[in-house]
This record gives structure tokens, C-alpha cells and sequence, in this order.
């Protein structure tokens, strides 16, 4: 819901052009609700934002708040609107109050020739239900899961006991405990559980680098069935190419860019989540905070980010965005669809779950909502 206002006084008199010219005023609302048990004492079920306006013609930010939280969702349930004008000292003045729409101060209601305090119009004011993530997954729609390894060299070469890709016998690295581990858990929301598996950063025998190839070798195949799947493909690629660099991300998130901007337009119920396996040392911060801000946030698009060894990853930290929106060129993300998980952390399964999937639901949510995407 969605309110404006118009000629506000706190007098039972029409306010001069002059004196509106430089007032300072700022206002906020209430709506209020009575209590089922004493209709005379009510209960706040919101208050607005203090807005500050010198021709006295307030407009509020749009509200979403649920009907649960308005009217305790009881249709009948009558409603006030109560305008106030603000008081750093805390003795904000009322301007009036209405369960119609014109604001009525009952301290001037009987004074000769006044007719309002104001009026207050309802910009907006729409009722939907605000659906589950589970709600949405049962009504047809997919989480697609794709997965991006890390084959840059400061992951240690393969051979060494001490890489992050250290291959040996029946030896599990840490790349293939994550994807484990992050596996056993994504896997539950992917309905068909075939994945798509890339690597980025690593050199083919021709001397080509590339950074969104098939882990499969297949040009045919990119789609791996299950997390064992997905653990033959690292092996496959790991055996196959060499580990260079730089670790650039970019170039990953804007091929799942594409792919999630075509469900969209297509109107495809399939939500796209990039998981990348990597050790943290990014070299193309800039611009792969320029594709998700300017591209990804407004995508059916998450990214879980799985930190391995012990590097730094204060760039993956940035990415992640709960210490502060996400920033390039002074523009924020408009939605939060990053989640970084340090591998090193976690203490158990149970903590790795909560940590992967803490924020993929909100993300979604966010995304059908603000699309106004029912199901």
C-alpha cells in the first residue's frame, strides 16, 4: 500500500502559501486496530517512515506488510489511519485521524467553516498471497543447480600433497569434499538431479585457456547424473588439463546470466543456482561485481560461493554482501543473491546445510515477489 497527502495542518485553518514556503514539517502515520476485547484501545499494526515535505504534501514509501500483521486476517476488521506531525522532543502533535480518507483533528471538528486537516489518498493498496518457497517448488517450479570449479594454479599443482587438488589413489581432496558435501545437500532440491558441470581458469593441451568449459570433455554432454557424476567430471578435467589462471568469475556468472535470462523471458519456472567450488584469490573483483549488480540481482539467478583451503577470502566476503550491499561505481545491488560458505568452518553436515541453503529461499522469494510472480 502506497499513501500521499495533501494541505496538512495541524489548525483548523487552510495554511498560507508564504508559511508553507518555510516550514520544516514532517509527518508520520500510524494504522491502527482495535482490540477484539476493548474496541477503545487500539493496537499499532504499522508505523510509516518520518517524511519530511515544505509544501505540507507528504508522499510515503510503499509499504508491503502481511495481512496477518494489518488486521490479524479478519476481513471485518476496521481500521484507523492516524496522521501525526512530528516532535524531536517526542510530543508529536496529531493532525488528524480518518477510517474514511479526510483527516478530521476532533480539537477544531467544531470550529466554524473547518472542513478537514487534510486529505490522505490511497496511491495503492493491493491484496495477494505471499506463497512459501516450498509452496512454489510443489506448484512445478525447478532449482537448477550448475557447478564451476576452480583449475587456477594457486590451487598448488595436482601432484603436490599439499594442493587443493592433490590427486592420489582414493585420496579425497578438498575440491572433492566439497563437492561432496555441498552435493549431498543441493541435490535435494534438483528435481531431475542432473547437473551441468564447468571449470574455469585452466589450459588445454592447444595452449587455449578458458574459463566456462565442459568438465565432461564432451561437446555433446555437459549434464552429469548425481553428485557421483559430478566428482567423474572434476577427475575427467583434472587429468586433462593444466591449472593456470587468472581466477576470473565474470566470465562463469554471465554464461548463467544468459541462461537465466532466457528462462525468464521464455516464463520457464526454473530457478538457476550457480555453485562455485574455489580457493578465494579472484583477480577480476571489478568486473564481476559489475555483471552481478548490473545483470545478475534482477535475474532467477542465486550464486553459493564454497571457500576451500585457508586463503584469504575478504573478496568472497565483499561478493557475499551481509556486511553491506554490494557496490561497483557507486550503483548497489538491488537484491542480495550472493552466499559465500568457507569450507574451513564448517564444523559439521549439519552446519554446512544450514550455512548453503540459509539464504537461497529469501533469494527466490525475492525474486518471484518483486516480479509479481504467482503461482
Amino acid at each position: 500500500m502506497e499513501f500521499s497527502g495533501s494541505e496538512l495542518t495541524t489548525k483548523g485553518k487552510p495554511v498560507s502559501f508564504f508559511s508553507s514556503l518555510f516550514s520544516s514539517d514532517k509527518f508520520f502515520y500510524k494504522i491502527t486496530r482495535s482490540k477484539p476485547d476493548n474496541p477503545n484501545d487500539r493496537i499499532i499494526s504499522y508505523e510509516s517512515e518520518i517524511v519530511k515535505n515544505p509544501e505540507r504534501n507528504p508522499k510515503w514509501k510503499k509499504v508491503d506488510i502481511t495481512f496477518s500483521r494489518l488486521c490479524q486476517g479478519i476481513r471485518s476488521t476496521p481500521l484507523r489511519f492516524e496522521l501525526f506531525k512530528f516532535k524531536s522532543n517526542g510530543k508529536n502533535t496529531p493532525v488528524g485521524s480518518f477510517e474514511t480518507f479526510a483527516l478530521i483533528n476532533d480539537q477544531y471538528k467544531s470550529t466554524p467553516g473547518y472542513q478537514n486537516s487534510g486529505i490522505i489518498k490511497c496511491l495503492r493498496f493491493e491484496m495477494f498471497t505471499l506463497h512459501s518457497f516450498v509452496d512454489y517448488l510443489r506448484s512445478g517450479w525447478e532449482i537448477s543447480t550448475a557447478y564451476a570449479i576452480d583449475f587456477t594454479a594457486s590451487n598448488g599443482p595436482p601432484n603436490a600433497p599439499n594442493s587443493l587438488h592433490y590427486i592420489y589413489g582414493n585420496f579425497e581432496n578438498d575440491y572433492a569434499r566439497a563437492i561432496t558435501a555441498v552435493g549431498e545437500i543441493i541435490s535435494n532440491y534438483d528435481r531431475d538431479q542432473m547437473f551441468p558441470v564447468y571449470g574455469f581458469g585452466a589450459k588445454f593441451p592447444n595452449e587455449q585457456v578458458l574459463f566456462d568449459f565442459n568438465c565432461t570433455l564432451d561437446p555433446n554432454n555437459e549434464f552429469v547424473f548425481g553428485t557421483e557424476g559430478v566428482l567423474q567430471a572434476y577427475k575427467t578435467a583434472l587429468s586433462y588439463v593444466t591449472l593456470w589462471g587468472p581466477t576470473n568469475f565474470e566470465p562463469m556468472i554471465r554464461k548463467f546470466c544468459n541462461i537465466a535470462r532466457k528462462n525468464a523471458n521464455e516464463k520457464a519456472k526454473v530457478y538457476s543456482v550457480l555453485l562455485i567450488i574455489t580457493d578465494g584469490e579472484i583477480t577480476d573483483l571489478e568486473s564481476t561485481k559489475q555483471v552481478i549488480i548490473q545483470e545478475a540481482c534482477v535475474l532467477p539467478l542465486s550464486i553459493i560461493i564454497v571457500g576451500v583451503g585457508n586463503a584469504d577470502f575478504s573478496s568472497m566476503e565483499v561478493l557475499d554482501g551481509d556486511g553491506g550491499a554490494l557496490c561497483w561505481n557507486g550503483i548497489n545491488a538491488s537484491a542480495d543473491i550472493v552466499q559465500f560458505v568457507p569450507l574451513r568452518d564448517m564444523k559439521n553436515k549439519e552446519m554446512l546445510a544450514q550455512c548453503v541453503l540459509a539464504e537461497l529461499p529469501g533469494q527466490f522469494l525475492n525474486y518471484v515477489r518483486k516480479n509479481n510472480i504467482q503461482i
